[in-house]
């Protein structure tokens, strides 16, 4: 047995369904179910026994989202989803008339609705399109520079690292450089990317990123996290205003009769209730499981595969939505010869499990804990 087939075990769904769709919901791994139970168990049965029980909870997940990241656990928000943490970003800057952001469009909607929701309060929203490329929809840097010197210093650029329904992928490297110089932030969804390939913020120079705990990572949704910078290349101070704050958001949290409001200078500071530690203890348990294999493994064999089902599909003569040249995510779209939505049925029915539609077509996601008879049945059905 592999070292990744020993993996795939940890997944019960696997066994049951070629489950290509990771990048809607993906199967949650035994390590975090047995995690969220141990948890209401201890609520059950133990509450009480130990006050600190969810503080290390919560500051393990942290710790582990941080060197998943590279970055310093201060540096992390623990969040219920990537929506709430693009939410505090763009709420918690302060934008106001005549402030001026750059968004991707085309994307999915909780990446622009956070900055198109400002519009009535006077700030200016550009959107950058996609240009279409054989059909398939593409943000080059040309587009996201053109947008940036258009108008005023824009506040902020906020895109999304992978795009949800082909996998295109922006270099958030040359992306952050093009902020940076203008004197912007960069805000990134990320969680299309995060929990299947590497991402790390010393590399990539976001301001801000976000991401939740239900798609690549194995894990329920309740929980993720936002990553806000400790310093910006941007020459901005990085200061978010908490939308949330509580008793959580102080340096003296518990000490409740103490009303003074002296915030946190971590990123804890927008956690202002009780954490959701049966999410939470879930989270950590697939980030760990993660840990235990590391993501250049999980990436190399994900990307593998997805370049295996790319090649499958071409051999059946459907063309595909996604990058034809280089596999840039574990995200495959693909045409099909009739409707897409009845294909991702048909499919279904066959055990197969993919998403339609997207990109007008159907879109496969494919894991390091999927395997070769997995993709054999999707062009099985597909190439039928």
């Amino acid at each position: 047995m592999s070292h990744f087939d020993s993996r795939r075990e940890l997944f019960p769904s696997l066994s049951r369904f070629a489950y290509l769709n990771w990048a809607g919901t993906g199967p949650v791994s035994n390590p975090a179910t047995e995690a969220a139970c141990a948890q209401l168990r201890r609520l059950r049965d133990e509450q009480g026994r130990d006050p600190d029980a969810e503080v290390v909870v919560t500051e393990e997940v942290r710790s582990r989202v941080a060197s998943l990241i590279g970055a310093t656990p201060r540096e992390v928000a623990l969040t219920s989803n990537t929506t709430q943490g693009l939410g505090w970003v763009s709420g918690g800057l302060g934008l106001g008339e005549g402030d001026r952001v750059v968004v991707q469009g085309g994307t999915f909607p909780s990446v622009l609705y956070p900055w198109l929701a400002l519009r009535d309060i006077g700030v200016i929203v550009d959107v950058v399109e996609s240009v279409r490329t054989e059909g398939r929809p593409e943000w080059p840097l040309d587009a996201f520079a053109e947008a940036i010197a258009a108008g005023r210093e824009p506040v902020v650029v906020a895109v999304s690292w992978v795009h949800y329904e082909t996998g295109f992928t922006l270099d958030l490297v040359e992306l952050g450089r093009l902020a940076h110089a203008a004197g912007a932030f960069l805000c990134a969804d990320v969680v299309q990317g995060f929990g299947v390939r590497p991402f790390d913020v010393g590399r990539s120079p976001v301001d801000f990123a976000a991401a939740g705990s239900h798609k690549w990572v194995g894990a329920p949704g309740g929980a993720g996290f936002l990553y806000v910078a400790g310093k910006s290349d941007s020459g901005r101070e990085v200061r978010l205003r908490p939308l949330e704050p509580g008793w959580n958001s102080v340096r003296h949290r518990g000490d409740y009769g103490n009303l003074a409001w002296n915030p946190d200078d971590a990123a804890r500071l927008h956690e202002g209730g009780t954490p959701d530690v049966v999410s939470l203890s879930a989270y950590g348990a697939a980030l760990g499981l993660l840990q235990s294999v590391g993501m250049e493994a999980v990436w190399e064999r994900a990307r593998g595969l997805a370049a295996e089902l790319a090649r499958g599909l071409r051999g059946t003569g459907l063309g595909l939505l996604s990058s034809d040249e280089d596999i840039e995510s574990c995200i495959v779209a693909f045409r099909t010869r009739g409707d897409p939505t009845h294909v991702a049925e048909t499919a279904r029915r066959h055990g197969v499990v993919v998403a339609a539609p997207r990109a007008g077509g159907v879109r496969a996601s494919v894991h390091a804990w999927n395997d070769e008879e997995d993709l054999a049945r999707l062009l099985e059905v597909v190439g039928a």
